[in-house]
């Protein structure tokens, strides 16, 4: 399981928020949000002022230490729900301190990877864990690096059926993934051609 050692709290100076965040200054969001006291992408910004709305159904995949998912919490309001995936143990335990610290109950944290199978994989975060990557679960390698996580991968069409998100009413989607956004598209196809929601992703280009 990760460790990622001890943690504090850190305050948001645009959303009147605070986070739970690991104390290393080696975390990049840790390093960012003290330096500047908020996370510096213009994104995050214009999706909770001016995109989300109050009342909406939205998902964070890929939500790590939940800056995403405590700006979404505050636009959508209490008759809005976010519903959160990280896969990553450490960031998981971080984020629901977070909401508990801010009072937060319309989100719901899902501790699982999101791609185009379901079933195991490793969970490896080379250095910090916001750029955790999954690879393919070999049982017994040998090689498998000590600073991975073994973790559940479902899709989003399997998430489905457990009806805790009424996917007719997803408004908008985060996506931040590492490089499995196409795998994670393609395992929630019902999804996105029944809501055709708004959805915000980043690219690698290698």
């Amino acid at each position: 399981m990760s460790v990622l050692g001890p943690a504090q709290p850190v305050a948001l100076f645009d959303t009147n928020q605070q986070i739970m965040l690991p104390q290393s200054l080696e975390v990049t969001t840790s390093f960012v949000v003290h330096e500047q006291g908020r996370w510096f992408e213009d994104e995050l910004r214009f999706v909770a002022t001016h995109l989300c709305q109050q009342g909406w159904e939205v998902l964070d995949i890929g939500a790590s230490f939940g800056l995403y998912t405590l700006a979404l919490s505050a636009s959508v309001g209490p008759t809005g729900r976010v519903t959160s995936f990280e896969p990553s143990p450490g960031c998981v335990q971080l984020l629901r301190e977070s909401l508990k610290l801010n009072g937060v109950t319309n989100v719901t944290v899902v501790d699982l990877a999101l791609s185009d199978t379901v079933g195991t994989a490793r969970l490896v975060a080379p250095g910090t864990p916001e750029l955790g990557v999954l690879q393919a679960d070999a049982a017994g390698d040998a090689g498998a690096s000590a600073a991975a996580d073994s973790v559940l991968v479902t899709t989003l069409d399997a998430f489905k059926e457990h009806g805790a998100v009424d996917y007719r009413n997803v408004r908008f989607v985060k996506m931040d993934v590492e490089g499995c956004e196409t795998k994670v598209l393609n395992g929630g196809a019902s999804l996105f051609d029944d809501a055709s929601p708004v959805v915000l992703f980043e690219v690698r280009s290698e």
